[in-house]
């Protein structure tokens, strides 16, 4: 299952992959950028934090090339960015964003941030499972995830400034 909350309501879309969660704060297209976002055949799927700087830029061109919007978002446009460049959506990216996208036709789980990290995306593996947030407190919200570090962890946090869960 994948759903997210937006204000009071929440939106579930069905999948059998696992579960997301959302709760956005709305500052482009407030009224038609509700997320978890599909493409119009629903066979490609976003969660977003951010804000991509160029997206009316990138609509005009996406636009150009037959996308069709159905909002003002610029979550919208990440999505068609996808569909037309796959991973390398990110390189045509101006902004302050961290994203994931599932990609129901191969089966792909796809998340990237901006290049200078302004928005967090942190995440922990712990055997098949895959959890993802914009803050530490909602990824340790996890059930099965433990805040206690790996006994191995102490080295890699001073050496390379990393804390694995």
């Amino acid at each position: 299952m994948f759903f997210a909350t937006v204000g009071l309501t929440t939106k579930y879309v069905a999948l059998r992959t696992g579960c997301n969660g959302f709760r956005r704060l709305s500052i482009i297209d407030v009224s038609g950028g509700h997320q978890p976002m599909a493409n119009e055949d629903g066979t490609i799927w976003i969660v977003f934090n951010g804000e991509i700087y160029n997206h009316l830029e990138l609509r005009t061109t996406l636009e150009k090339r037959g996308h069709r919007y159905a909002t003002s978002s610029d979550t919208e446009t990440i999505l068609h960015l996808y569909e037309e460049y796959g991973d390398a959506c990110v390189d045509h990216l101006r902004g302050m964003f961290a994203f994931a996208i599932w990609d129901t036709r191969n089966k792909s789980f796809f998340c990237a941030r901006d290049r200078l990290g302004i928005k967090p995306f942190y995440y922990a593996v712990r055997g098949t499972q895959f959890a993802f947030a914009s803050e530490i407190k909602a990824l340790l919200e996890t059930p099965g995830l433990s805040s206690k570090p790996q006994s191995t962890c102490s080295t890699r946090v001073f050496c390379f400034g990393l804390y694995l869960f």
